[in-house]
């Protein structure tokens, strides 16, 4: 009898994060009439902008990409994987106050409800990305292949994602500014991180000095990926291996602090 409690007990967590993450999704998008419009306005806009200023305005585009790839494709690209990150740390913090009321009453492991933001960042990134493939589409790309190479590449944000939304919902409890001191170094990260530039266009010395960014090397996939159509495998295998070991670190240590966590709570 007791595997048969657990599976119905397992059935219920499941069913409750479901209804969490459409819950989540319709508060945010959903209940707004331009809630779902602005959410696709967005990228749209940008591709756009971009393309008209940095491609047939200024003529730009970036150093080692192949004829035809303007600036706008490589900076979206970047963007997307960027964009989805900070939201997902920026809304960390706050998560389990947020949930304050269902963790007391309820039987849902607090453990669970990080990835409610995960979940829910899939939606903001598949829509960025259904809307990057079909310009890259009109623009003559290969945007299947492009679409293949980034699934792995996802998978690598879909660890930061975990983890830090688990690590930093545990600590928003009692480190009650994290949420403004992240959204600082989030600013600064934009500005070091090669979005809005290519990492062969700065002087040698900064290069290996923005090596140390972590974002670099996720940007840097995501660009080559959706834009380039190249998967290479050893730039993804080193960093595949050091997120499942800082993924790791950083859900162990939010599940050790998760009971000290709910007495504060």
């Amino acid at each position: 009898m007791m595997p048969l409690s657990g599976t119905k007990e397992r059935k219920q967590w499941s069913t409750l994060f479901g209804q969490l993450v459409y819950l989540d999704l319709r508060t945010r998008y959903f209940n707004s009439r331009l809630g779902l419009a602005i959410l696709i306005a967005q990228p749209l806009a940008l591709l756009v902008v971009y393309s008209w200023i940095f491609g047939d305005l200024m003529q730009l585009k970036h150093q080692g990409g192949q004829d035809g790839h303007y600036f706008s494709e490589y900076l979206l690209a970047g963007l997307i994987a960027f964009n989805t990150l900070a939201e997902v740390f920026t809304r960390a913090p706050n998560l389990l106050l947020e949930r304050r009321e269902l963790l007391l009453n309820t039987a849902l492991p607090a453990v669970l409800v990080p990835w409610v933001l995960v979940a829910s960042s899939l939606l903001l990134e598949g829509i960025s990305i259904a809307l990057l493939i079909i310009w890259m589409s009109i623009q003559g790309l290969n945007p299947l292949w492009a679409l293949g190479c980034y699934l792995p590449w996802l998978v690598i944000r879909l660890l930061w994602s975990s983890a830090g939304a688990a690590l930093l919902s545990v600590l928003g409890v009692v480190l009650t500014d994290l949420r403004q001191v992240l959204s600082a170094i989030l600013g600064i990260l934009l500005l070091i991180t090669p979005i809005f530039y290519r990492l062969e266009q700065i002087p040698s010395h900064w290069q290996t000095a923005l090596l140390w960014n972590p974002f670099t090397y996720l940007i840097q996939g995501y660009q080559t990926a959706l834009v380039q159509g190249e998967f290479k495998v050893l730039a993804w295998l080193p960093v595949l291996l050091a997120s499942l070991v800082v993924w790791y670190l950083s859900v162990s240590m939010a599940r050790r602090l998760l009971p000290k966590i709910r007495y504060v709570l």
